[in-house]
């Protein structure tokens, strides 16, 4: 997924005002367990690819209030 994926969701779904909330399914023996967050936060960053080049990215961060 890549930034003009998200902007193309939001602005096709009419999201601009929406609360943004992340939600982690975890497993465990057998069982799972969803919890979900609005403390989220985003920026800008960069992922090394190798060779020196560098590929920008969209970073979500969740507050550890989900875990």
């Amino acid at each position: 997924m890549t930034g003009k994926d998200v902007i193309k969701y939001i602005q096709d779904n009419h999201l601009e005002d929406a609360k943004v909330t992340v939600t982690a399914t975890m497993y465990y023996n057998g069982d799972h367990d969803c919890r979900t967050t609005d403390e989220v936060s985003i920026s800008g960053g960069s992922q090394y690819i190798g060779k020196g080049k560098l590929i920008p990215t969209v970073d979500f961060y969740v507050d550890s209030e989900l875990y």
